[in-house]
């Protein structure tokens, strides 16, 4: 398989996605500071923050919460309820966070230095608060949803995943974002993710307890 489209399962399909996420915040540690960015680099840097917004926030984050935190909170288990805590406070932080580092990017693109340092320090914070999320979440909450579902829920929540989102004008993100994700890579010497060995991955995840510390 090739493409999340065709998996049996909505966690594996998460999971293939934070690995999109990954590698394009690999690209994004590799664009250097903003005060030295050329204009080929300022657009990457513009498609990087499209992707964030459209993928990330606007697709991958909606539909966790949409379909897997409900799951979570009818298990009533006090670690599923402590995972639902964690991970929507999270996903606030993260959009949060990202509105203050764009802004420091517009602010920086006036060509003041103090305002690219800020940038710069604000996007690497980004960059490592949501891939300490995603790591959480491969860990703990991912894990959790797969021992809790049965495989023919997987796969039925796996397809509305993929189709539901059609009916909020949502269709064309994974598709027209993984595409620019496979640029970015392209441009900056970056392992796009195999699908195949990216469900090896979910299979070898150890399970870790979460805390709303």
């Amino acid at each position: 398989m090739t493409a999340p489209e065709l998996s049996l399962g909505a966690t594996s399909q998460l999971y293939w996605e934070h690995r999109v996420v990954e590698a394009v915040a690999t690209c994004a540690r590799r664009l250097g500071p903003i005060a030295d960015a050329t204009p080929p680099v300022r657009a990457d840097y513009e498609a990087v923050f499209t992707f964030f917004l459209a993928y990330v926030d606007t697709w991958h984050f909606l539909n966790e919460e949409k379909f897997f935190v409900p799951v979570l909170r009818g298990m009533g288990t006090t670690g599923s309820l402590l995972a639902v805590e964690r991970i929507v406070a999270e996903h606030e932080e993260s959009r949060l966070a990202f509105l203050a580092m764009k802004a420091s990017y517009d602010a920086a693109s006036t060509g003041d230095p103090q305002a690219a340092g800020v940038f710069d320090a604000q996007f690497t914070r980004y960059l490592d608060q949501l891939l300490e999320h995603l790591w959480l979440e491969d860990r703990y909450l991912y894990r959790l949803l797969q021992n809790a579902l049965s495989s023919p829920a997987q796969r039925h929540l796996g397809w509305v995943l993929r189709h539901e989102p059609a009916s909020e004008g949502r269709d064309g993100t994974p598709v027209e974002q993984e595409e620019v994700a496979r640029r970015l890579c392209t441009r900056n010497g970056v392992t796009f993710p195999a699908w195949d060995q990216v469900l090896e991955g979910l299979e070898a995840e150890p399970t870790e307890m979460i805390s709303v510390e």
